[in-house]
Parts: structure tokens; sequence; C-alpha cells
């Protein structure tokens, strides 16, 4: 055998990551003020406007239910169908009632037929099984154990379901009451009738019990002092009166109980969205509409491999991804990726946006609980955002059709040397086939805008089929909001 020596990998943007920089979001404005994280944001057929899934009043986009599926037998119900089953007729279709785990349908050595949990263990043996004496019966089995599960759901009665509410509500009583006792200091105090209660001898008990604090250990619920314990009728009374959590969560369910049968799976909705915008000037505006069987597009079927939408006008397909590359101070150098598969020409310039739109039709520069990474969810409790930075025009910069990302695996995927050894300078840095890196100086606010302009020609972004207006300097430009979160700081190893 040979020994291969371990190649150690230079990663190229490690030189461009500065230590202890604050993290940075860039995020999109749609057309309704809103702003929203690129892989959340839609492009509209032929439109110069963007549109987002982002929850804000007034939202950019509505949301339609085209149909529904079980997401375990993959059976598809129309929007009809659906809305009146809810949940999904077959039999082998359950859930658990204590974990909403998947369950089984096993037989076991007596030759009965019931479901099981392979997760918490929990089988219906008590309230629901059928007797299978051969294993060619099975079907007929499943089907009248499915047949049983419906009739005992059918004659549950008002009397059952309101005694298990009884049963909630006991313990929640239980419950509010032991932690009411746990949050009272256990200190027990003890009238001395021989002693005179003036303000001398008041200040002398309050020194006497903290020499007996400073002495005693502390308990976890208050003082230090030993609680005598209660007397039998007092006992006797409170286990007559309340149950246990014990005795309410082990006892057995009866078998006519209608919450320890197997829950049907809900079903799945299959949802498209459309653009307000755009349903407004009269036109469908259908951003995201999907397939009405949902494994359409899984590898297992011989075509299709990947299809799993009719139209998916997703914005990171059509759209120019700006994200950050390095930051030296308030110099800021961006990296322009273009993912169609044509040429685009754009440039960076000032941006006209004076804040999101409130309920009363008014603009607000001070945002709250806002979404700054649609993958990890991550929000912000609040941003400013400073109207008064206004970025020069720059000059437009052309990136070619996007290429193959496995090409970067080869080594040509190496930085340009402008872009690794980067000063500070402003304006286009580099560009390198469907990349380019752009720099610019900010000033010291956490929340900036500047404008996107993208050309429209014959020979620039032409897959975003944007009709020409017939003029030579035709664009579309989109708002872009850079955010810099000074509370969350990079590690020196980042």
């Amino acid at each position: 055998f040979k020994l291969v020596p371990k190649i150690k990998i230079k990663d190229n943007d490690s030189k461009q990551r500065p230590m202890n920089t604050s993290s940075f979001y860039i995020l999109f404005v749609d057309h309704e003020g809103h702003v929203a994280p690129l892989g959340l944001c839609y492009h509209a057929t032929a439109s110069r406007r963007l549109s987002s899934s982002i929850e804000r009043h007034p939202p950019s986009t509505i949301t339609e239910i085209d149909s529904a599926y079980c997401p375990r037998c993959l059976a598809v119900h129309d929007v009809a169908s659906a809305s009146q089953l809810g949940f999904c007729q077959k039999s082998s279709c359950q859930q658990c009632p204590e974990c909403l785990s998947v369950l089984s349908i096993i037989l076991d050595d007596s030759t009965r037929c019931f479901y099981t949990c392979g997760y918490c263990d929990w089988n219906s043996l008590e309230t629901l099984a059928t007797e299978c004496t051969d294993e060619s019966q099975i079907d007929s089995s499943v089907e009248a154990l499915g047949k049983k599960l419906r009739e005992m759901r059918n004659n549950s009665t008002k009397e059952q379901e309101a005694a298990y509410e009884e049963s909630l509500e006991k313990l929640e009583v239980f419950a509010v009451e032991e932690l009411r006792r746990a949050k009272q200091p256990t200190h027990v105090y003890h009238k001395d009738v021989s002693r005179d209660w003036n303000m001398k001898a008041l200040i002398k008990s309050i020194d006497d019990r903290k020499k007996n604090i400073s002495i005693k250990e502390r308990n976890p619920f208050g003082l230090g002092s030993e609680i005598p314990d209660p007397s039998e009728e007092i006992t006797k009374a409170i286990e007559t009166s309340i149950p246990t959590v014990t005795s309410l969560l082990l006892s057995p369910p009866s078998e006519s109980h209608p919450y320890q049968l197997p829950v049907p799976t809900p079903l799945q909705p299959r949802k498209s969205r459309r653009c307000r915008a755009e349903l407004r000037e009269g036109r469908p505006g259908i951003l995201v509409k999907p397939k009405l069987n949902p494994l359409e597009g899984d590898t297992s079927l011989r075509s299709g491999h990947g299809q799993w939408f009719k139209k998916d006008s997703s914005a990171v397909l059509v759209v120019p991804r700006v994200s950050l590359q390095s930051l030296r101070g308030n110099k800021i150098l961006l990296r322009v990726h273009n993912p169609t598969l044509g040429n685009v020409e754009l440039s960076f310039g000032p941006s006209s946006y004076s804040g999101e739109p409130t309920w009363d039709g008014e603009t607000t520069i001070h945002w709250t609980d806002v979404l700054v990474d649609s993958l990890s969810g991550k929000r912000l409790a609040q941003v400013t955002l400073d109207t008064s930075f206004k970025l020069p025009v720059s000059d437009s910069m052309t990136l070619q059709a996007v290429e193959d990302a496995f090409l970067e695996m080869g080594g040509k995927g190496a930085l340009p040397p402008e872009v690794t050894n980067w000063d500070g300078e402003l304006g286009w840095v580099a560009q390198k086939g469907d990349k380019g890196w752009f720099s610019f100086k900010a000033n010291s606010s956490n929340c900036i805008a500047l404008t996107m302009i993208i050309k429209i020609t014959k020979g620039s972004w032409e897959s975003s089929l944007v009709k020409l207006s017939g003029d030579k300097d035709d664009t579309v430009s989109f708002d872009i909001v850079l955010i810099r979160d000074s509370s969350n700081i990079l590690p020196e190893d980042a």
C-alpha cells in the first residue's frame, strides 16, 4: 500500500474575511416596501417589480390552495374533497395519540391485529384490535380494523368528551396549586406571646433571624427552616379532592375513550402564490404553481427529475445575487453573481427608498422583528434605516452567463488577484465569468439602502422576458438594504 499525503485545500475566500467584523445581511425590497431575503422574493414573468412571501402588512402576494395530499400514502384530493375530509380516510394512515408518530399495523402471536407505535411503544390492544387467524386474511383484518375505528369515533358521546375535559381541568388546577406553593417562602413564623411587640423587639427579632439564616442552609424555594408534616386529616382531604398527576397520567384508558384512539393523518395542502400588483393590472401574476402529484420530480420516476413545480418564479433564478465579500472599516466589497443563462449588464446607484409602510398609510424607518435569514430564521428586534446615505452612480459592468458550480472544485473558481489584494479601492474591482466585485464607502450607520440598476437590452437580462420599451437606456431598478448586526461578532477563526 502507498500512503497518500494529506492535501490541505486553501480557501481563497478566507483571505477576504476580516477578523472581528459584524454580521452583514443583504435584503431586497418588494413592491409593497417590505425588506426580505432574496430566497423569499419572487419575480413575475416579464415584470419590473419584486414580490415576497414575507409576513408583513400589506402583503405583496396571495396564497391559493390548489389541492391536498396525504404525506404517507401520497393520495391526492381536490380542494372540495380535501376541505370536506381534512384527514386521510385509509386505515393504514394513522398517527399515535401520544406522540403523533406514524403507526404500524402488526399481527402478534395470538392472531390479533392492532396498531402500534415504534417510537413510544403505544398500542391499541386495550382499545382497538381485530382477530386474524390466517395470514391470507391480513387485508380483510386491516379493513375490519379501520371500520371498527370509524365506528368507535362515530359513537363517541359528548359525555365522554366532557369527562376528558374535566380531567384536564383538574390536572391544571393541581399544577397551578403546586406552582403557587413552590413560590411561597417555606419559613414558618411562630408568634411569641411573651415578647412585647415594639420597635426594639422587632429589630432584635430581625437580627436573630439573620443569624439563623447565615448558619442554616437555604432550600430552593425560600428560607432554610423545616416545615412540619401535615396532619393525617389534611393529607386524606387532599388525596380525595384533587387527583395526583401520576393517577391521571398512568390510569389505563377505557375502551370507548375517543382520545385514546389512533389519530388520522391530516392532509397537506399544495399551495400556489400570485403577485397582488400583477392581479390588480389584470394579469395572472402566477409566481409558484406546484404539480398535482406530489411525487412528480422525484428520482424514482423515469423523467422530470427535480421538476417539482409547473412554474417557479423565484427571484434567485433571475435576479443577480449580492453578497458580502470583504469589509474594511466603512469600505464594503460586494460580490455580484449572475444566475441566468445570458449576460447581465448592471450598475449601482442611490436609492429613493424611504422606509416600510405602516397601517395608517405612512412610511417608517424604524422596523421591528425583521427577518434577515430565511434558512436559520434569524430576526433582528429593531432596525433603523439611514435615509441620508446616497451612493453615487457607478459605471456599468457586464456579467457573463452562469457557469457550472462544479468547475470551482477543480481550482478554476479562484478569486482574481484584484480581489485577493483588495486594499479598499472603490468602484468595480474585478470581473470574472458570471461574478463581479463592487466596492463603495458607506457611513457609520447599521442600515443603509442602495439601488441595483439592470439594463434591459437584447444582450442583457433577456431571461427576465421584460418587454423592451424602445429606449436605449431602458433599465429596471431594485432597492437593496444592507444591515450590519453589531451584536453578532464573528470569532477570530471565522
